[in-house]
């Protein structure tokens, strides 16, 4: 399934996403995120995302942060990469790592869903 998180507050550590394809708005917990993600989920970020059922109601889990495209973080990590050793074969693995992560650090400034 794909939505938008509608809004997320770090402190409680919960939100919700509003799915694409409309009805109730699901609910979403941090525990429910990859730990790499936890800081970066937002209000406006695209998601795919399953839902389960439990005592409470339904709510998010699986959770993939998408571009407006629906590329993955992870798919966009790896096309960078191969893109970077294209272009730069001569580049060793810690320039490569470097690179990736001034990248990283100017997506996460600017709220990138990356």
């Amino acid at each position: 399934m794909n939505g938008v998180v509608l809004r997320f507050d770090e402190s409680t550590g919960y939100g919700f996403i509003e799915p694409d394809d409309g009805g109730d708005d699901v609910f979403v917990h941090a525990n429910d995120l990859n730990p790499s993600d936890r800081h970066r989920i937002r209000a406006g970020l695209a998601v795919s995302f399953d839902i389960v059922s439990g005592d409470r109601g339904d709510r998010a889990v699986n959770i993939v942060f998408t571009d407006a495209a629906g590329l993955t973080t992870e798919d966009l990590d790896r096309q960078l990469t191969e893109a970077l050793i294209e272009a730069a074969p001569s580049m060793t693995l810690d320039q490569l790592a470097a690179v990736r992560r001034v990248v990283a650090s100017i997506a996460a400034n600017n709220g990138w869903a990356v």
